[in-house]
């Protein structure tokens, strides 16, 4: 990934800059407790509230099992490594505060999320996003963030296994 290259070919600064380092037990534990409180409120939401599948929901639905896997697992680490681990880090660095690059992360992640899901993806959703910026402030660990994001996006297989 030309991100990765950047850090440590051009920047020579080693991975840990953004955060990506070894998770220790409490993270993944941290993560997989926040993975928890997420899909409760998703349930939640979509009982209480039903709502048809969205046409991005719709999009990903109709992918290979296969297709679709890959492309939770490379989403969890792509999007936390451009989202989240890089910009976040580089901005608090830049401004000196902590909550910039948090606020400005979350601004530009929501947009494409937005675009292809729609607005109510925030009400059954945006709890998972959520959940991995406040893991990502507490933990300060990108791996714990990619683990949490794959738990998040791993019930779309639900639909696409045709058990809903």
């Amino acid at each position: 990934m030309a991100i990765l290259a950047l850090i440590t070919l051009i920047e020579r600064r080693p991975l840990a800059s953004i955060l990506l380092k070894r998770p220790r037990g409490k993270d993944i534990e941290t993560a997989f407790t926040y993975w928890g409180i997420a899909m409760a409120w998703s349930w939640l939401a979509m009982t209480l509230f039903p709502t048809r599948q969205d046409a991005g929901t719709a999009e990903m639905v109709a992918l290979s099992i296969p297709v679709l896997l890959a492309m939770i697992v490379t989403t969890a680490i792509t999007e936390e490594i451009l989202f989240r681990g890089y910009p976040i880090e580089r901005l608090n660095e830049l401004t000196g505060s902590n909550w910039i690059g948090p606020a400005v992360s979350l601004g530009v992640f929501l947009v494409p999320h937005l675009t292809f899901f729609g607005p109510t993806w925030l009400l059954y959703h945006g709890s998972g996003t959520i959940m991995i910026y406040a893991l990502y402030l507490r933990r300060r660990n990108l791996i714990a963030c990619m683990i949490l994001h794959f738990l998040v996006n791993v019930p779309i297989l639900i639909p696409a296994l045709g058990l809903v």
